[in-house]
């Protein structure tokens, strides 16, 4: 089993259902996740800021790490008993379930507000922005059969190039294509974990001065941006086929494996930095789970204020639109990562998960 410095070997709960004080967390992977869903925040709200390349080449850079990291942190914490599925079930299907029942509940409100048509809304879409628990979940549910194939690793990474030659016209085909696509970085995770590699080993942990790494992370973020700079965003998102999005099959599997290895790349030196105590980011890892289900509701509001006339002033002023970005970020990443909003998602979690399970 691998070891590493400073960190407590634990089984916890991926998704934090549990509270922790039934498991002992490991705060560094607390503070990954809290980086990963921070950055999910934001790269929410950017979405509304594609008026300057700046902030296009900003999300392209957030979208080549932040979800394969959440996955690898996912499949770290991942093991095989015999009440996988039940777990699942419990802990994923029915979150996404539930939140994704409520945010239809909203989109249809505000359609009628508005006159919009509600023919398109569709209550289990993995589009909403709910899709990492889908994705999770069928995961985790096939997980038992997929370890036991020989190379998986190697053989997720060449289905996950080519899942991008699969043409999307629905919300089953994008599900579909981005499990192929998040499935190597689980399997990177989990088989981390529980890997006698002293190799892998060391590539997550090769200094123990956070100086090298950091050095390196900030070099290599900086030719992530230059290097796909050129790139069209919705490649990143994985909703269109190489085609669709006017790209030869050929470029496109060069693109999707430069996006793979320098996401790795990316998950490999924030292992080596992050923390392994205590910081601000612990908290917002360990309540990860309500801010992850809850923060469409607030990140919805402020793209449509963004299209009002004073939205529009902050809109097109790259300093007002930086300040507000970083700001609205830090409000809704803090209100939604107390104690008490994750004890009420529980709450209503458990108590739905306990009617249907008894």
């Amino acid at each position: 089993m691998i070891t590493e410095t400073n960190e407590v070997k634990s089984r916890i709960s991926t998704e934090n259902f549990e509270s922790s004080d039934k498991t002992q967390r490991i705060a560094k992977y607390d503070n990954l996740r809290g980086l990963a869903m921070t950055l999910v925040v934001f790269g929410h709200v950017l979405g509304s800021f594609f008026y300057f390349n700046f902030y296009i080449d900003i999300f392209n850079f957030i979208y080549i790490f932040h979800m394969p990291l959440l996955f690898f942190i996912s499949g770290y914490f991942t093991k095989i008993g015999s009440n996988s599925s039940e777990k699942a079930f419990k802990r994923i299907l029915i979150p996404y379930i539930i939140f994704a029942i409520i945010n239809t509940g909203i989109m249809i409100a505000i359609s009628l507000l508005m006159g919009k048509n509600l023919s398109e809304i569709q209550i289990f879409s993995p589009l909403l922005a709910l899709w990492y628990l889908a994705v999770l979940f069928i995961i985790r549910l096939i997980f038992p059969i997929l370890i036991k194939i020989k190379h998986i690793f190697w053989v997720s990474l060449i289905i996950a190039l080519i899942a991008g030659l699969i043409a999307i016209h629905s919300h089953l085909d994008y599900l579909f294509c981005i499990t192929l696509t998040m499935l190597p970085s689980f399997l990177l995770g989990y088989y981390y974990k529980n890997s006698t590699s002293k190799k892998l080993a060391y590539i997550f942990s090769f200094s123990k001065n956070k100086l090298i790494p950091l050095v390196l992370l900030i070099v290599l973020s900086i030719a992530i941006i230059l290097v796909f700079s050129n790139v069209p965003y919705m490649f990143f998102m994985y909703k269109q086929s190489f085609a669709q999005l006017g790209l030869s099959n050929i470029y496109g599997i060069i693109i999707k494996l430069g996006t793979i290895i320098f996401g790795f790349m990316m998950i490999i030196l924030l292992n080596n930095v992050i923390s392994d105590k205590k910081n601000f980011l612990t908290k917002v890892g360990v309540n990860s789970l309500a801010l992850y289900v809850l923060h469409n509701f607030l990140t919805h509001p402020v793209n449509l204020f963004l299209k009002t006339s004073f939205g529009l002033i902050i809109k097109n002023n790259i300093v007002l639109s930086s300040i507000f970005l970083i700001f609205v970020t830090i409000i809704i990443v803090f209100i939604l990562s107390r104690d008490f909003v994750t004890n009420i998602v529980n709450k209503i979690i458990n108590s739905i998960s306990n009617f249907v399970l008894s």
